[in-house]
């Protein structure tokens, strides 16, 4: 960052190299859980 903020940096350029499918997919798993966790609780409050 060479001392600078942060806000000051440029924005990171899209690298399709990055993309992690088996997280995405693992990531789409975990908010299904935690929505129909929060479900749960709103029915029974």
């Amino acid at each position: 960052m060479n001392g600078q903020s942060f806000h000051l940096q440029d924005y990171p350029k899209y690298d399709d190299s990055m993309i992690n499918e088996d997280l995405e997919r693992d990531m789409e798993t975990d908010l299904k859980i935690v929505e129909l966790g929060r479900s749960i609780r709103n029915t029974h409050n």
